[in-house]
C-alpha cells in the first residue's frame, strides 16, 4: 500500500512540476526557436525576395550565436541595434496552480531581437539582418547572454532540469519564426504565439516590421497581431531599444482535479504607441494577402502607416499577486 501511495505521490509531483515544462513551455516562449548548434544560422525566407540592380541585398533573418552579450542599451558585438528584450511575466489566470519556482523560471529565459543597420557604398544605409534568440541574465550581473539548450555558458547560476526543458521547448518554437518579406531597408518577420481572446487561449501570430530610413539610418519597428478574421486597425511602434514585460495569462488543464498541463497566452501586444491604419492600407496587411504582396509594396505600406498620427500611449495591465508556493 505504501508503495502505491508513493507512486501516486510521485506521479502528482511530475505532473505538477515536470509536465509544465513539456506541456506549456512552448507557449510560454511562443515565437522562439529550435536548438541551433552552428552560429548565426540563416532562416530561409518563405518566398523569394529581390533588390534592385546595384543596390544592397535584402535583409536576412538569423539566429543569434550562443554567448553573445548585451545589455538594455547596448546590442551584442557585431550588431548595431538592440530592438527588443521581452521578459515573460505571469500575471493572470490560474496562477494558484503554479509554484513560486515557476514564476522565477518564467522570467529567466527572455526573447531578444536585434538588428544590424549598415552604411553602403553609396553613403546611404541598409538593413543587413535581423537577429532573434533566447537570453538569460549574465553571470556578471551586467546584462544578458544568448543561450541555447546546448550552450548556457556565461549565464548566471545553475540550470535545473525543468529550466533546461523550458529552454529547449522555447528554442524549438523559435524555429517557426519566418522572414515573410525583405528589401534592403525593410524586413517583415512572423512569430507564432498564443493570445488570450474572449477568455480562451488561441493560436495567433505577431508580425514585426523593421523599417530603415536610407538617408539617416534610423530604425523603426512596428508590431501587430495577425488576426485571422480582420485586417489590423493599428500598428504598435516599439521604442528602440524596448525592454518590456511579456505579460502572460495562465490556463491549467486538469485531470481528476489535478493540474497536468499549462497553457500560457499573451494578453497585450508590445509597443509603446499606436499608429492608425487607413482602410486602404489595412487591406494590404490583411491575413492571407501579405504573402502575395510584393516586398516593396509592403515597405511602402508600413512607411505610410508610420506617418499616421499616434493614437495613444499604451498602458500595461496591473500585475496579479504571485501566489505562495
Amino acid at each position: 500500500m505504501n508503495s502505491l501511495e508513493n507512486a501516486t505521490s510521485s506521479s502528482k509531483y511530475w505532473l505538477r512540476n515536470g509536465m509544465v515544462g513539456l506541456a506549456a513551455a512552448a507557449l510560454l516562449y511562443a515565437g522562439y526557436g529550435r536548438s541551433i548548434s552552428q552560429p548565426s544560422r540563416v532562416v530561409e525566407t518563405r518566398r523569394p525576395v529581390f533588390s534592385g540592380p546595384g543596390s544592397a541585398p535584402p535583409a536576412r533573418l538569423v539566429h543569434l550565436e550562443a554567448g553573445a552579450r548585451f545589455d538594455d542599451r547596448r546590442p551584442p558585438e557585431g550588431w548595431s541595434r538592440l530592438v527588443l528584450k521581452s521578459t515573460p511575466r505571469l500575471t493572470s489566470g490560474d496562477l494558484d496552480t503554479l509554484s513560486e519556482e515557476a514564476f522565477k523560471t518564467a522570467g529567466r529565459v527572455r526573447l531578444a531581437i536585434v538588428a544590424d543597420v549598415v552604411p553602403t557604398d553609396s553613403g546611404r544605409y541598409a538593413l543587413d539582418r535581423v537577429g532573434v534568440g533566447l537570453s538569460a541574465p549574465a553571470d556578471d550581473d551586467k546584462g544578458d547572454v544568448i543561450v541555447t539548450p546546448r550552450v548556457v555558458d556565461g549565464s548566471k547560476g545553475p540550470w535545473s532540469t525543468k529550466q533546461r526543458i523550458i529552454l529547449t521547448a522555447g528554442s524549438f518554437e523559435l524555429s517557426h519564426a519566418a522572414l515573410v518579406a525583405a528589401t534592403p531597408t525593410f524586413a517583415l518577420v512572423r512569430m507564432p504565439t498564443k493570445y488570450l481572446l474572449a477568455g480562451e487561449h488561441k493560436k495567433a501570430s505577431l508580425l514585426y516590421a523593421f523599417l530603415v530610413d536610407a538617408a539617416s539610418g534610423r530604425l523603426r519597428t512596428f508590431v501587430w497581431r495577425d488576426a485571422a478574421d480582420q485586417a489590423p486597425r493599428v500598428l504598435n511602434e516599439l521604442e528602440t531599444p524596448a525592454t518590456v514585460d511579456g505579460v502572460l495569462d495562465v490556463k491549467a488543464g486538469k485531470l481528476a482535479g489535478i493540474p497536468i498541463t499549462w497553457s500560457f497566452a499573451m494578453t497585450t501586444t508590445p509597443g509603446e504607441t499606436e499608429h492608425a491604419v487607413a482602410p486602404e492600407l489595412a487591406e494590404r496587411l490583411a491575413p492571407g494577402r501579405i504573402e502575395a504582396t510584393a516586398p516593396d509594396e509592403l515597405e511602402s505600406t508600413i512607411t505610410a502607416v508610420s506617418a499616421a498620427p499616434v493614437k495613444a500611449r499604451r498602458e500595461q495591465p496591473a500585475s496579479s499577486e504571485t501566489p505562495a508556493p
